[in-house]
């Protein structure tokens, strides 16, 4: 008798009830399955940042450093964006489940979504939202450090964050920096690009080269001249001889009479 009810416990010790969760479609997930399914989307989402069909993901331009302007344009031209019927993963908010609609990136064309991270950036936000905004200069979180992944009131959040001053911001700083991209105009192009703490030094030394090469541009023949000069800086000449050369390439020249005789 003991050893049976030793063998229930020892039982009931190893099988333990397992917790079901319901989403919006009525699909029961065990909880031993939910778990597998999360430990393959971390292999897979290792397994994405080294394929190259998803270099461009959003998630991979938010990052700490500054980004080159290559990669700011990468960013706000050529990031990734999922096929129409691309199916995007359930989140679950309380008792329900909602997940991202394609909609949202044909009515916002700042919205981008990371497969990634499995949630939705502001992509010109990303990029060019140095500070936030609000009350007490709040940090920049949803949608701009950290992707959005709940859905509830989706197009209102979506809407708010269109007209926070910082997005606005940030969209008139795309827009500029696009425009000098494409026409080669560096030096407007370096009023645009973020200066972090760590990074004022360096682009204000390129700024600096910048100006140095503007204010000493000259022609060919200025050149010529120098690097004339420079070759021939040790030969020893007289001022005498150079008072004779002065005569003979000058153009106004007069014979005077010598008195002394």
């Amino acid at each position: 008798m003991q050893q049976n009810k030793r063998t229930s416990k020892i039982t009931n010790f190893f099988n333990s009830t397992q917790k079901k969760i319901i989403t919006e479609s009525n699909d029961v997930v065990d909880d031993g399955q939910q778990q597998s399914q999360s430990d393959s989307q971390r292999l897979i989402s290792t397994e994405i940042k080294k394929k190259s069909g998803h270099l461009y993901d959003i998630a991979n331009f938010v990052v700490k450093h500054t980004l080159q302007s290559s990669e700011i344009f990468n960013c706000l031209k050529l990031t990734w964006i999922p096929d129409p019927k691309y199916d995007f993963p359930i989140h679950a908010e309380g008792k329900h489940s909602r997940k991202f609609q394609y909609k949202y990136l044909e009515i916002f064309p700042w919205l981008a979504y990371s497969e990634i991270n499995k949630g939705a950036y502001c992509k010109w936000c990303v990029v060019f939202a140095f500070s936030g905004g609000g009350s007490g200069n709040q940090s920049l979180n949803n949608l701009v450090r950290e992707p959005m992944t709940k859905y509830k009131n989706a197009m209102a959040d979506l809407n708010e964050h269109s007209k926070t001053n910082y997005h606005m911001i940030s969209s008139q700083r795309a827009k500029d920096f696009l425009k000098n991209y494409e026409n080669g105009d560096q030096t407007a192009l370096f009023s645009t690009l973020p200066v972090t703490s760590a990074t004022p030094e360096r682009t204000f030394s390129t700024l600096k080269r910048i100006k140095t090469y503007l204010r000493s541009t000259i022609s060919q023949e200025r050149l010529n001249g120098l690097a004339l000069t420079n070759i021939n800086k040790e030969v020893n000449v007289t001022m005498e001889e150079i008072a004779q050369d002065f005569i003979k390439i000058s153009t106004r020249r007069m014979q005077l009479q010598d008195w002394s005789k």
